[in-house]
């Protein structure tokens, strides 16, 4: 082979590996999804199971798009997050002596963290918001709550920083949120709690941690105005099943059983949220945002857990 013809093929050759490179590359930055979108005032969630032990797919929409991702049940249960109404994708909470942890950069993007700088300095984090701050460091058991420096065990340095990623360290939720001036509340298996606690005993826990953080909604709607729109609702959708029932040549009976569109009672609330029951349909709990007066409800289906807005199509149950 000739000394020209060696180097015209190497060049060649050369030229091939670059564009091959540059095109892996390109693929490779498409292929990262793109930042999730979080919206509040959005309670809508799904868990289905998968064919693997003790993993679970999680579906949250939470407006332009639907997140789907997968959480794995450690001790028969996983993990939720809600913020502001809204269920988070991606939440990857972890679970130590009864203290949930939280990625503080997570956590600054979903609070909207006001402080300079929302990345590590010098080994210290700090979150802002609302006029409250609080510091950490992930090699102290001390954090400066609106500059007074206070020891709170949660902040163990293994579990703390469990990963070794300075970048990207876990902190104690409730602890850094009421700094903040925001409340966490705690559910324990969902459909236990607020279902007919069915489903719950035959599949994982659904467990939810629910952020509220300020400013607050001053225009509230009252216990008894929510039961009304879901009275409304309610009526509706009973109108729909008879109709629905009369044109399939059916009638309620003993197995299309009857029911009260208006026996609807309040149980609870959920964050931002007012829980009742339908009578003989415990499993599909009410929901109504207490600030905007939007329905959110269980709905049958596949999927174990099943929120999403709207009153339950209880017309699939009669099919």
């Amino acid at each position: 082979m000739s000394k020209t013809r060696f180097t015209v093929l190497l060049a060649l050759s050369l030229s091939f590996l670059l564009s091959f490179s540059a095109l892996g590359a390109e693929t490779q930055k498409e292929s990262i999804p793109e930042k999730s979108i979080f919206t509040e005032n959005n309670a809508d969630m799904q868990v289905y199971r998968t064919d693997f032990d003790d993993l679970y797919q999680v579906n949250v929409n939470n407006g332009a798009k639907t997140e789907i991702f997968y959480e794995k049940s450690t001790n028969g249960s996983i993990y939720a997050l809600m913020v502001n109404g809204s269920f988070v994708p991606y939440p990857s909470l972890l679970m130590a002596e009864n203290t949930l942890y939280i990625s503080a950069d997570k956590l600054s993007w979903l609070i909207g963290n006001e402080a300079d700088s929302e990345t590590f300095e010098r080994n210290t984090y700090t979150f802002e918001k609302n006029g409250n701050s609080i510091q950490v460091n992930s090699y102290s058991r001390s954090a400066v709550i609106n500059g007074v420096e206070t020891e709170i065990e949660a902040f163990s340095s293994p579990l703390y920083n469990y990963d070794g990623n300075d970048e990207n360290i876990y902190v104690p939720l409730r602890h850094i949120i009421e700094a903040l001036g925001g409340t966490v509340e705690y559910v324990q298996d969902f459909e236990k709690t607020y279902g007919d606690g069915l489903i719950g005993s035959y599949d994982t826990a659904v467990n939810i941690a629910i952020i509220e953080m300020p400013p607050y909604n001053d225009e509230v709607y009252t216990i008894e105005e929510g039961l009304e729109i879901l009275m409304d609702s309610s009526k509706e959708t009973y109108e729909y099943v008879k109709s629905y029932l009369t044109e399939t040549g059916r009638s309620f009976g003993d197995v299309d059983p009857d029911y009260d569109p208006t026996d609807i009672k309040y149980i609870g609330n959920m964050g931002r949220y007012y829980i009742y029951h339908l009578n003989n349909f415990e499993g599909l709990p009410l929901m109504i945002n207490k600030y905007t007066g939007e329905i959110f409800s269980g709905k049958p289906g596949l999927p174990f857990v099943n929120i999403s807005k709207g009153f339950p199509n209880i017309g699939w149950l009669y099919q």
